[in-house]
């Protein structure tokens, strides 16, 4: 499954996050697929503008995943969120 979708309408890029099932949870990962995703769209200065949001619509996202800001502290990575 991919957890990240990019696409362009126009001059409008658009990210959409595709872990519903999880409720777009910030994971590490997805946070790391939301940098690259956005930092991708930025690098086309065609574009007006990133729109973040979901691919379904139903859950934008609950919030950071504890265990990993957890592991992220544990291993002294916590600058990285």
């Amino acid at each position: 499954m991919v957890n990240l979708y990019g696409q362009r309408d126009g001059n409008l890029g658009i990210v959409k996050m595709n872990k519903e099932h999880r409720y777009n949870t910030l994971t590490l990962g997805l946070i790391n697929d939301i940098t690259r995703g956005i930092d991708t769209m930025n690098n086309d200065h065609t574009l007006h503008a990133i729109f973040l949001g979901t691919e379904k619509g139903q859950h934008w996202s609950h919030g950071s995943d504890f265990k990993s800001i957890l592991h992220m502290k544990k291993e002294d990575n916590y600058t990285q969120i």
